[in-house]
Formats: structure tokens, sequence, C-alpha cells
């Protein structure tokens, strides 16, 4: 079974990847299209204020410290990413070109700014010094939450597609678009744009995974974060559930899945070291 799958996903693959460039750009560009067009076509999204009112997470007797504390998790993984990167911690140092880590550096800060912004929206009522969680405040974590989301596919971009178009391009229009989607939400109180640069990120990246060849990136780490961020939606969206079978929110452990989503980017580039380190370097032309 197992060989008849793994058959079956190379024979696609290859299919895909001897289309034409420019074939398989267009196959990327018109499924961003069609998801962009089904997304306008949908009714507004509107917050939903009971949406701030989590279910109990409460450790070592202090109500709601889980879902603070669980914010860690961002924070560790983001400056360890800041730390591999930033400093030129990972080796071998996998990125070959200028600038190629740029996407990547911003990735973990904006994991850093997760942490930090959902720590302020969920703290901030705990510290007495305003009402509680709210729109107002949710912002600034969903903000951050968009330079992670916009970054990633800059890198893969930047890795699979063009370098230059991925660094010089992509990255500055998407963190843009993200931050637009806030401006949109704050103005017109519409999440579609919001939603949408959650969702549609992770289809692409994984769609470049199988139109284009490998560089740094590999499928099987995105589908790892795919597969994470995806269990940290559901334990999101069914967070009183969640504390109906375990006892303990579901909102405070999709911050963990969430970190765990994240931290499998740092593996995949330190696995990206360590076949860098074992790839020969080509010899001299005949």
């Amino acid at each position: 079974m197992t060989g008849s799958f793994t058959g079956t996903w190379t024979a696609l693959v290859v299919s895909l990847r001897v289309l034409p460039f420019a074939a398989r750009v267009w196959i990327l560009a018109g499924t961003a299209a069609l998801v962009v067009a089904l997304a306008l076509l949908a009714p507004p999204v509107l917050q939903d204020e009971g949406y701030h009112d989590f279910a109990p997470t409460a450790l070592f007797g202090v109500p709601d410290f889980g879902i603070v504390a669980s914010n860690g998790a961002f924070l560790v993984v983001g400056l360890w990413g800041l730390w591999c990167v930033g400093f030129r911690r990972l080796a071998p140092w996998p990125f070959r070109s200028p600038g190629e880590h740029w996407p990547y550096l911003i990735f973990f800060l904006g994991v850093v700014l997760v942490a930090l912004g959902s720590t302020y929206y969920h703290a901030g009522y705990h510290a007495g010094y305003r009402a509680g969680p709210s729109s107002e405040t949710l912002l600034w974590d969903r903000l951050a939450m968009t330079v992670v989301f916009m970054a990633l596919l800059a890198a893969f971009i930047g890795d699979r597609i063009h370098l230059g178009v991925g660094v010089a391009v992509a990255l500055p229009l998407l963190l843009g678009l993200g931050a637009l989607s806030m401006a949109a939400w704050h103005v017109t109180g519409d999440l579609r744009l919001y939603h949408l640069l959650q969702a549609l990120p992770i289809l692409l990246i994984l769609m470049i995974c199988l139109l284009f060849p490998d560089g740094l990136t590999r499928f099987k780490y995105a589908a790892w974060m795919a597969f994470w961020f995806g269990l940290a939606t559901f334990c999101d969206l069914f967070d009183d559930s969640v504390y109906g079978w375990i006892g303990f929110g579901g909102h405070a452990i999709k911050h963990v899945l969430a970190a765990i989503a994240c931290f499998m980017i740092l593996a995949m580039l330190e696995d990206a070291g360590r076949r860098t380190e074992t790839t020969p370097a080509p010899g001299p032309s005949p």
C-alpha cells in the first residue's frame, strides 16, 4: 500500500514538473485568483464578540494562566529561529545567496511578535489595566500572524520559483497585504481578507512544493506545518468542546500546536544545512 502511494505521488510530481515553467506559474496564479474570487463572493465575515470568552485554562490557582503562559511556546520558537538565522547559528549555513535568509528572519520575528501580541491580548485583564480581551487588542495579535504567513509564502516563492521575486517583490507586497487586511477589518469590520491570508498561503506553499523543484524547502516539512496548524485551528474552533473533553481550554492548546507548526520551518532549515554539507561542491569544468 505504501509503495503504491509513493509511486503514484512521485508520478504526479514528475508529471507536473515537466510542464513548462510558465504553465506552472499560471496554474499557481490561477488557483490563487480562483480562491480570492470565491472569498470575495462570500458574505462578509464579522467578528463574533463572544469569541473573546475563552474556556477556562486555570493553572496553579491562577485563572486563565494557561492561555497566557502557552504563548511562551511562540516566544521560544521565534527567539530560537532569530538566533539561528539572524546570528548565523545554523551549521552548516544553508543559504547560498545574499538576502535569501531575509524572509525566514522576518518569519521568526513575526513568531516573536505573535507571542507578544497574544500575551497583550490575553493578559491585560489580569494585570488590571483594561477591561479584558477585545477586538481592539486582538488586532495586534492578528497583525503579527499576517507577518508570519506572508513571510513564509515569500520564502517558498524565493526558494523554488525566483529568489529576486520572492525577496524583493513578494515579501514587501505580501507584508503590505497583511497590514491591509487588518486595516480592512478595522474600517469595515470584515474579516474575509484576513481569513483568506491565513488559508491561501498554506495552499499555495503546498502547491509550490508540487510544481517547482526542491531547494532549501521540503514538502514534508510544509505538510507537517499544515497538519499542526490545522490541528491548532480545530482546537481554537472547538475551544469549549476541548475543555469538556480534557478540562482545559482548546485555545491555549492551539498556541502550543501553532508554535510546533512554526518549529517545522526551523527544522526544515536545519535539515537544509545538513543536506548542503553532504552535497559535493561542483568540480572544475573539463
